[in-house]
């Protein structure tokens, strides 16, 4: 747990900053910005100098994945950590992920701090993003596009099968069932292949 106080910035960013409209955000806000610099949390890492943490409020509350996309080119160069009406998101490989769980309480961010190198630390972040269990011998990368790909599938089975109940022909149907249960042996071979 990191207390996030001797990082607080909280400053807001105009949206005209990006160079594209975000119409729907109502205001962004950079919350925190955690770095090594005179810091007794972090080493200087190799790779992340950085890490920060915006709050994008939106007038209808309705998250939209591709401002966020926006927001985190035009600042490249350093991860961010997005609260948007009350989950967080964050971008890995072109893949923004979400998560419910409550990573920030009463300014401490709620993620085990392995190493005190920033590196490791946004990779322990990547981790609360996880929806299944993770091992040791599995690269983070690794478990985050199989995490993905779960993800995706169980998708796909829950569309297909409300599609089934509204079709009327029965071939169609059929042919839907199929596929679900193809998606299913697939996903069923990707989680055993986890474990």
């Amino acid at each position: 747990m990191i207390d996030l106080t001797a990082y607080t910035v909280n400053k807001r960013i105009p949206k005209k900053s990006f160079g594209q409209p975000l119409n729907n955000i109502s205001t962004i806000t950079w919350l925190y910005k955690l770095h090594s610099d005179n810091s007794q949390d972090f080493k200087t890492s190799d790779n992340i100098f950085e890490i920060e943490i915006f709050k994008v409020e939106y007038k209808d509350q309705k998250v939209r994945v591709s401002d966020l996309k926006i927001i985190q080119k035009k600042i490249a160069d350093k991860p961010i950590l997005f609260l948007c009406s009350g989950k967080y998101y964050i971008l890995f490989q072109n893949t923004m992920l979400k998560t419910n769980k409550e990573l920030i309480v009463k300014n401490k961010l709620v993620v085990n701090k392995v190493n005190s190198n920033l590196t490791t630390f946004y990779e322990s972040i990547l981790k609360c993003f996880l929806n299944t269990s993770y091992t040791k011998e599995q690269h983070l990368d690794d478990a985050i596009k199989n995490d993905i790909n779960i993800s995706k599938k169980q998708k796909r089975i829950a569309t297909l099968k409300a599609k089934i109940t509204k079709e009327k022909q029965a071939n169609k149907r059929l042919e839907m069932a199929l596929l679900v249960n193809k998606i299913q042996k697939e996903l069923n071979e990707l989680i055993a292949n986890i474990k």
